[in-house]
Formats: structure tokens, sequence, C-alpha cells
């Protein structure tokens, strides 16, 4: 989420600190008053010129209109003019930067100035963490290239507060980082209690999926020489139960389980007790199986 370190745009001596860590503040509201005594004195010191230059200004354009003086000093006048003018909105831009103020709503992770403490810019002072915008970011490798795209959703797990949340991804990545050969994703998050910056979470994205898939336990396929396999229970002709050897070509795999594109139609039941023991028409005395 969002989470700044304010620092200081003017110097000077820190005359108050308004928030206290942990305190939620308003954006705008004022964190931290760098003293100003001097650019306010000079702001009014501006402003009283600023009059006696216009009335200057306004007599001597008068004369001016009637034939009277110089264009020199007509001139001169309303150069004092916008010349002061320039020096106020000036000292008026500094005066701002003396106060820090709040760029968002949010809660104060911590006050890295004191009262009294002499300020200089871009010394830190304040960092807030923000209540909303937050998000999480992954990286994935790029065999999962074209896989994602904004708004499917994903499940993501924050172990160390047992939460889990379901979302969407908000944007994927365009280009692949060369030193571990991954793209990021990033997640919108809802608000969440007790979250943190840089929370460790575990995300869940699913790449594949078919409507009707015969599933069977991973460890239950064996290998030989010319394929995978598994044993199913079967009849033989005296109708007697026996192990019958099924070859089977593999899918994707997840959890312990692993699809099954062809050899099988998910109405057998596969020997899952004994089942590394048995050959191909063994008799089966307790069957012990599962559907696949």
């Amino acid at each position: 989420n969002t989470n700044v370190t304010l620092t200081a745009e003017a110097g000077g001596t820190v005359t108050s600190v308004k928030v206290k860590e942990g305190q939620f503040v308003r954006k705008g509201a004022t964190l931290v008053q760098i003293d100003a005594a001097i650019l306010r004195s000079s702001i009014a010191e501006i402003r009283e010129n600023l009059k006696l230059a216009d009335t200057l200004f306004a007599k001597q354009k008068r004369l001016w209109q009637q034939g009277v003086g110089t264009e020199v000093q007509y001139l001169q006048a309303q150069s004092q003019v916008e010349s002061l003018k320039a020096r106020l909105e000036s000292t008026q831009a500094q005066l701002s930067l003396s106060t820090v103020t709040a760029p968002f709503s949010g809660r104060v992770d911590a006050v890295l100035v004191n009262s009294g403490q002499q300020a200089a810019p871009g010394m830190p002072m304040v960092r807030i963490v923000g209540d909303r915008d937050m998000y999480l970011e992954a990286d994935l490798s790029e065999n999962y290239i074209g896989s994602f795209k904004g708004g499917d959703a994903v499940e993501v797990n924050f172990p160390s507060i047992n939460t889990v949340r379901t979302s969407r991804i908000s944007s994927v990545g365009e280009v692949i980082n060369p030193l571990n050969r991954t793209f990021t994703v990033e997640v919108s998050l809802p608000t969440i209690e007790n979250m943190r910056p840089n929370m460790l979470a575990i995300l869940k994205l699913k790449d594949y999926s078919v409507e009707a898939a015969v599933t069977v336990p991973s460890a239950l396929i064996q290998t030989d020489r010319t394929s995978d396999f598994v044993f199913v229970i079967s009849q033989d002709e005296e109708g007697q139960t026996v192990a019958q050897k099924v070859r089977v070509e593999r899918g994707y795999n997840y959890d312990g389980r692993t699809e099954i594109v062809s050899g099988l139609d998910g109405t057998e039941l596969l020997i899952n007790e004994g089942f590394r023991e048995v050959v191909d028409g063994s008799f089966v005395n307790d069957v012990t199986a599962s559907q696949g």
C-alpha cells in the first residue's frame, strides 16, 4: 500500500509536531510546523511596500495620462509594483513549504523529528502509511507469459495474520526481468486489518482449467519402458476380480493429483494399496481401491 516518508522542503527550527505514531490523519492535515516567523514578517513588509507602490503607480499613471511626467517615471512605478507582486508570491510559496502536510489519508507509522530540532531541506519528518489503494506484487516465471490477464481472479493468503482474501489481477507487466526471467503481476487488495507494507503473501492463480477432467492420485501412476500406467480393478472371463494394467497419458498435475487425458474415463476403480506388487492379470482378494 502507499508508504511515504515525508521530508522537509524548507530549513528552520521545528516549532511543533502535531501528530503521534499510530494516529490516523486526513489528507491535508498539518503534521509538522517549521518556524516561519521571518517569512511572515517579510510577507507583511512586502504587502505594506506593495500598497505604497500601488498608490504611487496610480498617481504616476494619472499624471502620465495628463501629459505630466516622463515615460521613464511611469515605467519605473509600474515595474516596482510588478516586482513586489512577484516577491510576495515567491515568499508566500516559501511559507507554504514550512508546513508538512499529509498527502493522503492514512496512519502515522513513524515520527522522525522532535520540536526544537533544526530541520534542513530533504530531512525526513514523518512516515505515513495509507489505508487505501493497497496492492500486491508478485514475480512469475516467463513460462506463464500469456496465461494471465487483468481481471483474472486470484486467492491471496497472508500467513502471518492468518487471512485469506480473493481479489483480481489489476495489471500484468510487459517486461521480462533479465536477471531472474520473471515478469510482474499486480493484484488489487481490499482494506485488511493488521495489514503492513512489505508483508509476505502467498498468491494462488489458475493458469489452466477444464470443465470435466479425469484425475487420479499422482502416486498411483507408474512408468515402464513404454509409457505411464495404473492398475484398475477388472473382471476376467471367469468373473474373477483381477488387476488390469491400463496405459494412460498424463496432463497437468496439482496438489497431489494428475489429470489423465487418455486411458481412463473416470468410472474405473484404481488399486491404491499394494499396487506396486501386483502384475497385469493377478488376482485381487482384498479390494482396496479408489475411484479416478
